[in-house]
C-alpha cells in the first residue's frame, strides 16, 4: 500500500493549518476589497488596510507551504509555480485560491475524482446572469434608481466576477479532464477552457458545455453506453491513491488523466531518466537567457554603486543598459518558446518530471519573462542533472 493512503498524524494536522490559514487570509483579502470605507470609521480602515497588506504578503507563502505539505500526504503534484503566482495576483489571488483549495479537498479529503466541476462552473455563470437579470428588473423595470441599490448592485457584481474568472475556465479545465477519463467524448480542452475565462463569452461557452456535459441534459453527449464504467466508482486513472494495478493499461490511463489534468505531474516511470536521454537543446536559450540576465543584473548593480560614488552621467548608463533590458526581454519570451519545445523533448523521453509550460508562460507575463528561464534551468538541473 502506498504511503499516501495513511497520512502521518503530523502531517495531517499541518495540513489542516495551512488550509485554515489560506481560507483565513483569502477572508481577510474579501472583507478588504468590499467593505465600503464610507460606512466604517477611520480606524477599521486602517486596520483592514494594514491587515490586507499582511495577508496580500503571506497567501502565496501560505499556499507554497501548503503544497510542500501535500505532496508528502497523497499522490498529487500540484504545480507550485502556477499556484503561487496566481496567489499573488492583486485582487484575483481570492480567486486563484477557491480553485486550489477545491482541488485539494478532492485530492486530499475525497480521495477520488469530483464529478462536481461542471456543476461549479454553471454555477459561477448563472450566478453573474442572475445578478444582471436582477440590474435589469430593479433599474430598468421597476425604475427603483437609488445610490444605495446601485452601490450594493456594483458590489455584488465585481465580488461574483472575482470570485469566479479564474474558477470557471479552471473547472471547466478539471471537468474535461474527468470526462475524458470516463467517457468516449474528448472535448476541445483549450477552446473550451478559452472560452470560459473570456467575460461575457463565457456566459455562453459555459452553458453549452454544460449542456453537453450533464448527462440528464436533452443535449448530453455522455450517457451509461459511452462511458468506462458504469458503477459509481472510478477508474484506476482517476482514483484515490491505492495500489497500482498490474498491466501496461492501467499505466497508459493514469499517464492520459495526468496529461489532461493540466497541473498534475505525471510519476508513471519506474526508470529515472537523465538529461543525456533527453534529446533536445533547446534548454540552451533559456540558460543563456538566466546567465545574461543574472550577469547584467550584477554589472547593473556594481554600475549604480559607480554613479553614486562618481560624477559618471547616469544618462550613459541608461544608454547601454536599455538595449541590454529589450534584447534580454525578447530573449525571455523567445525561452518560454524553448521550453516548451524542451519540455515536450522531456515528455517524449518519459521522464519523471513534467515540466508545466503554462506556468512558466503565465510567470513570464505576470511577474517577468526573464525570471522563467532562471526558475527552469535550475529545475532541469535538479530533475535531470547535468546535461
Amino acid at each position: 500500500m502506498s504511503q499516501a493512503v495513511e497520512d502521518p498524524p503530523q502531517a495531517t494536522r499541518s495540513s489542516n493549518l495551512t488550509a485554515f490559514v489560506i481560507l483565513l487570509l483569502g477572508a481577510v483579502i474579501t472583507t478588504w476589497l468590499f467593505v465600503p470605507v464610507t460606512w466604517v470609521p477611520d480606524e477599521v480602515v486602517t486596520t483592514l488596510d494594514s491587515l490586507f497588506f499582511l495577508s496580500w504578503i503571506t497567501l502565496p507563502i501560505a499556499v507554497y507551504l501548503d503544497i510542500r505539505i501535500v505532496r508528502r500526504s497523497v499522490d498529487w503534484q500540484p504545480t507550485a509555480p502556477l499556484w503561487v503566482l496566481g496567489s499573488l495576483l492583486p485582487l484575483f489571488n481570492v480567486s486563484v485560491t477557491i480553485p486550489y483549495l477545491l482541488r485539494r479537498y478532492e485530492r486530499l479529503n475525497r480521495r477520488e475524482a469530483w464529478d462536481f466541476w461542471w456543476r461549479l462552473a454553471g454555477a459561477g455563470v448563472a450566478l453573474f446572469l442572475v445578478l444582471i437579470l436582477v440590474d435589469i428588473l430593479i433599474v430598468d423595470v421597476l425604475a427603483l434608481e437609488s445610490a444605495l441599490v446601485d452601490v450594493v448592485l456594483a458590489e455584488l457584481s465585481f465580488l461574483v466576477f472575482l470570485l469566479t474568472v479564474f474558477l470557471v475556465p479552471v473547472a471547466v479545465r478539471y471537468d474535461i479532464a474527468y470526462v475524458t477519463d470516463r467517457y468516449e467524448w474528448e472535448p476541445e480542452t483549450w477552446l473550451w477552457v478559452a472560452g470560459g475565462a473570456i467575460p461575457l463569452l463565457n456566459v455562453v461557452v459555459v452553458p453549452a458545455y454544460v449542456a453537453k456535459r450533464n448527462p440528464d441534459a436533452p443535449f448530453s453527449v455522455l450517457d451509461d453506453e459511452n462511458s468506462d464504467s458504469t458503477d459509481g466508482e472510478l477508474t484506476a486513472s482517476t482514483r484515490a491513491p491505492t495500489e497500482p494495478k498490474a498491466g501496461p493499461s492501467s499505466g497508459d490511463r493514469r499517464m492520459k488523466a495526468d496529461r489532461t489534468a493540466g497541473n498534475d505531474r505525471s510519476t508513471n516511470d519506474d526508470q529515472p531518466v537523465t538529461a543525456a536521454d533527453v534529446d533536445s537543446n533547446w534548454w540552451y536559450v533559456p540558460a543563456i537567457t538566466a546567465g545574461v540576465t543574472v550577469a547584467s543584473a550584477l554589472v547593473g548593480i556594481g554600475t549604480v554603486g559607480v554613479v553614486v560614488a562618481t560624477n559618471v552621467s547616469a544618462v550613459l548608463v541608461l544608454l547601454f543598459f536599455v538595449p541590454v533590458m529589450l534584447v534580454l526581454a525578447v530573449a525571455g519570451y523567445a525561452s518560454v518558446l524553448a521550453i516548451y519545445l524542451d519540455a515536450t523533448a522531456i515528455r517524449e523521453a518519459g521522464g519523471n518530471w513534467q515540466p508545466s509550460v503554462l506556468a512558466y508562460a503565465v510567470g513570464s507575463v505576470l511577474v517577468s519573462p526573464l525570471v522563467p528561464p532562471i526558475v527552469y534551468v535550475l529545475h532541469r538541473h535538479r530533475h535531470l542533472g547535468e546535461p
